[in-house]
């Protein structure tokens, strides 16, 4: 038995990071912030490896420097919240807003995450706070039920918070549980057209294959090992790619930019991307290249892209591995990926920050 499955995540939070919560930091702001006007305070940003999340946390800066400009956007990063709540608490003012990141991390299924909100959540209660585009997720035994109602809980007792969701079936979850809850696309697509992507594809590596090795994966390692084994039957070449950073770096606007931007870079070397990761498939088409996505356990990828289906072109959803070959072959002839995206999509979310 997983003796943090008897006890509420917010508990285990503490328990875990105990000398955080006694031993409290000073944050210092930067200089070039202004004394005067309203704040925005990003407080829970990527600080691990996932490009993913560096790439939503990058998004989701971009997004609050167009709204408050860039002096006023204050970035934390979430391995170091806990030790600076103290001091946030003295110098986020009333009239500040708090974001929280979007992400896949709503719920029981990696709970440090969903603590650290229900935390800021309770601390914060003067400020109106907004959770840009998650995915919510908890288990459907009992100790998932019985987080998914605390979570509601605590969300219900903040009075100025706004939730957005980026797929349908989340947004039915919270919907008539709590107010102020939306519907728009996961923030990644929100780069488009905004970092400097090559304009020339790279001819060399035709095929991307990137497979997730964790618990939210379906694919067993006989049906990627047979994925590769047709391609490879085709004497196709192919590149086997990451969407983890492999080095250990603090991260900040400029890295997040930096490192994004070079993983896209590389993606459009490929002609076609098989990935079950959801980022993969999002990176893929800021690439212009086209996606052969497999869902993985959640259906974060299907569920994420029926949201903007209609303004994509170029992803493949593919529910049957043996059909896989088919698809490549559409995929190939089709030899570009589109986004017909528009800022516009994000209103909601650029009224609640307002």
């Amino acid at each position: 038995m997983n003796i943090r499955r008897i006890f509420p995540i917010e508990f285990n939070l503490i328990l875990k990071n105990w000398k955080d919560f006694i031993f409290q930091k000073e944050y210092h702001m930067k200089e070039t912030m202004p004394n005067d006007g309203r704040k925005c305070f990003y407080l829970d940003a990527a600080s691990y490896s996932n490009l993913g999340d560096q790439a939503i946390s990058l998004s989701t800066e971009l997004f609050l420097r167009s709204v408050f400009g860039n002096d006023n956007v204050v970035v934390i990063n979430e391995d170091c919240v806990i030790r600076l709540l103290a001091s946030l608490k003295k110098q986020i003012r009333p009239d500040d807003v708090i974001v929280l990141g979007g992400g896949g991390n709503m719920g029981d299924l990696y709970p440090r995450y969903e603590a650290i909100r229900r935390l800021i959540i309770n601390k914060f209660q003067k400020n109106r706070i907004v959770v840009f585009p998650q995915t919510v997720d908890y288990s459907s035994d009992a100790y998932g039920k019985k987080q998914f109602t605390r979570g509601i809980k605590t969300y219900k007792k903040h009075r100025n918070l706004y939730v957005f969701l980026r797929e349908e079936k989340s947004f039915n979850m919270l919907n008539g549980f709590i107010d102020n809850v939306f519907l728009v696309p996961d923030i990644v697509f929100y780069l488009y057209n905004k970092l400097e992507i090559a304009q020339t594809k790279k001819e060399g590596i035709q095929v991307g294959i990137c497979f997730r090795n964790d618990k939210e994966t379906l694919l067993t390692q006989d049906q990627r090992t047979s994925i590769e084994n047709e391609l490879l039957r085709t004497d196709t070449n192919i590149w086997e790619f990451s969407t983890i950073y492999n080095e250990d770096v603090d991260y900040d606007f400029f890295k997040r930019k930096r490192i994004v931007t070079e993983k896209i870079n590389d993606i459009r070397k490929c002609s076609v991307v098989f990935t079950d990761r959801l980022h993969g498939m999002i990176f893929s088409l800021l690439a212009g290249v086209p996606c052969i996505a497999v869902d993985n356990s959640n259906c974060k990828i299907s569920n994420v892209l029926k949201l903007v289906n209609e303004h994509t072109t170029g992803v493949y959803l593919c529910d049957d591995t043996v059909k896989i070959m088919s698809f490549l072959h559409e995929a190939q002839i089709q030899k570009i990926a589109k986004i017909d995206f528009f800022d516009s999509m994000y209103e909601e979310l650029r009224k609640a920050l307002a």
